[in-house]
């Protein structure tokens, strides 16, 4: 039933009414962590808004919830997904949009072959790591450091990023450390901003 509403005009109005209420539950509960996902596309929209952002570039497609839930807010929208069943499944359900661009394989490999296609500023979503049974991984948990590398090196300097997950920066199974990610950040580009906010990491000019 939910995947038969995701694709009627129903799931518009219906999903902006469950963010408010999550959100304020969320809010009420004392912004608990993980954040819910209408909350983390809110800090997006707020930042593609601010950014006068109109592309969107995604890594870890999952289900589609948050492509879905920022179609009105962005011209372009890029996702990158290693597991192919959960690919498979984001295909039939943004058949129809053809503003969304679904690619299979691992965003190690994915983001430098992109960014050769991006001509304008792009606000990426880095989430792409195991998240246990029914998604993919590559030789690492997380790919963020190859994720990063060519975005940093991209033509256009004033990409926006934003990383979920950061209490999963540990130094283990591929994820540096926040300090290391911060010290590569700082040593391999020119974004100066690096913020930890709601276990999302921020970085931007």
């Amino acid at each position: 039933m939910k995947e038969l509403i995701r694709r009627t005009p129903l799931y518009r109005p219906l999903h902006n009414y469950r963010a408010k209420i999550e959100i304020k539950k969320w809010e009420e509960a004392g912004k608990p962590i993980p954040a819910p996902t209408y909350y983390k596309q809110l800090v997006i929209k707020d930042l593609s808004r601010k950014s006068s952002l109109t592309t969107f570039v995604e890594t870890g497609t999952y289900k589609g919830y948050m492509i879905q839930g920022l179609l009105p807010y962005f011209k372009k929208l890029y996702s990158i997904e290693i597991y192919q069943p959960l690919y498979e499944k984001a295909k039939k359900l943004f058949a129809n949009q053809s503003k969304v661009n679904l690619i299979l394989g691992d965003s190690a490999d994915k983001i430098p072959e992109l960014m050769n296609q991006l001509e304008e500023s792009a606000l990426f979503w880095l989430d792409g790591h195991y998240s246990g049974e029914g998604t993919g991984t590559a030789t690492e948990h997380s790919p963020i450091m190859q994720e990063l590398k060519p975005i940093f090196e991209h033509t256009i300097k004033n990409h926006v990023l934003l990383i979920d997950d950061a209490r999963f920066f540990n130094g283990k199974d591929g994820y540096p450390t926040i300090e290391e990610l911060e010290k590569f950040t700082k040593e391999n580009s020119h974004y100066s901003h690096f913020s930890v906010k709601d276990d999302l990491i921020l970085i931007q000019t």
